[in-house]
């Protein structure tokens, strides 16, 4: 009986350690989902003010041709 206890002892340790390894997995995953979301908003705001400048540009360049 004492081997059995000890058994199940020693595998809800396991459990444990593994269930903690889990949540700092999902911790991560989050963090990084999140990151991920920021950069890619960041390059689609570059995206915007790149496309706005080529606007500028190009209206100057009628303007200067007109």
């Amino acid at each position: 009986m004492d081997a059995q206890k000890t058994q199940i002892e020693e595998l809800e340790d396991e459990l444990q350690v593994t269930e903690d390894a889990k949540l700092r997995l999902e911790v991560n995953m989050q963090a990084l989902r999140a990151q991920i979301e920021r950069d890619l908003q960041n390059k689609e705001e570059q995206g915007e003010e790149g496309k706005r400048a080529l606007v500028r540009q190009v209206r100057e360049n009628e303007r200067r041709v007109d």
